[in-house]
């Protein structure tokens, strides 16, 4: 799993319009490695707080920040392209949009 997770970031590296120097390259491939094994550590704790007798909220806020944060990281690096998705309104919806609900 993990060596095709690895390939899948090399090639979306190498499909990438931003391309650099090699040493950028490797820099890039090492900081989107240790944002995707943050990200799955911090769902883990989250997970685990979440099953706790009692929920700290201040926990679930740090940890959702920081996945946000790396995620955001995670989409600059691979410059992956936008989906139909992201850019069309659900029907039924209203507001699910989010170039319109900004």
């Amino acid at each position: 799993m993990r060596r095709f997770e690895s390939d899948a970031i090399e090639k979306a590296l190498a499909e990438s319009p931003r391309r650099g120097p090699d040493q950028q390259r490797r820099l890039i491939l090492v900081q989107i490695r240790e944002d995707f094994l943050q990200i799955q550590i911090l769902n883990d704790d989250l997970v685990q707080a979440a099953r706790a007798d009692s929920l700290d909220l201040k926990v679930v806020a740090k940890g959702a920040s920081e996945i946000a944060k790396r995620a955001e990281r995670l989409r600059e690096n691979l410059a992956l392209p936008e989906s139909e998705s992201e850019t069309e309104e659900t029907p039924g919806v209203p507001g699910s949009n989010p170039e319109t609900s900004r």
